[in-house]
């Protein structure tokens, strides 16, 4: 049988890891701290990573209750006259309805304690505009109210001069 001839080269150890350092332990307590400080490292990154992923939902969290406050402002400022001034109670309950259930969508105590200060200053946004809007209104009832009523009074005396 013939034999093949054979390139002898000089043997490359492989690295599978070629930019992780290698170290050597003294001892097994020196291995011991290495091993809490890259188990802290971790936990530190998990903690960052977490925070992130909080204040995402948080903020999708803040955007579906301002889709919620513009959609009940919509509607609460198409009402005039007396119907301003009942229909805001029922707006900001059914605004509290829908961003209670956006909180219950919320994974964990530190995304709803972030959502909850947004969703206290949306509210307030909103109740202080539903009530300009209503007291606005409800002096335009009230003017028109009165110039109503000084009109049939005014009728009313010419009627009754008429009957003199």
């Amino acid at each position: 049988m013939p034999t093949v001839p054979r390139l002898v080269t000089p043997q490359q150890s492989l690295n599978v890891t070629p930019s992780a350092r290698i170290q050597n332990f003294a001892n097994v307590s020196d291995m011991g701290g290495a091993m809490g400080n890259a188990i802290g490292n971790a936990a530190d990154t998990f903690d960052r990573i977490q925070k992130q992923v909080d204040a995402t939902a948080t903020l999708d969290a803040e955007n579906k209750t301002y889709e919620a406050m513009v959609k009940n402002r919509t509607s609460a400022l198409q009402k005039q006259g007396i119907d301003a001034l009942q229909y805001t109670p029922q707006a900001l309950s059914n605004f509290d309805k829908e961003s209670s259930e956006i909180e219950k969508s919320l994974k964990n105590e530190r995304q709803k304690t972030l959502y909850a200060a947004s969703r206290q200053r949306l509210r307030l946004q909103f109740s202080t505009e539903l009530e300009r809007h209503a007291a606005g209104e409800a002096k335009k009832y009230e003017a028109s109210t009165l110039y109503a009523s000084s009109a049939n009074a005014a009728r009313e005396a010419m009627r009754v001069a008429d009957d003199q």
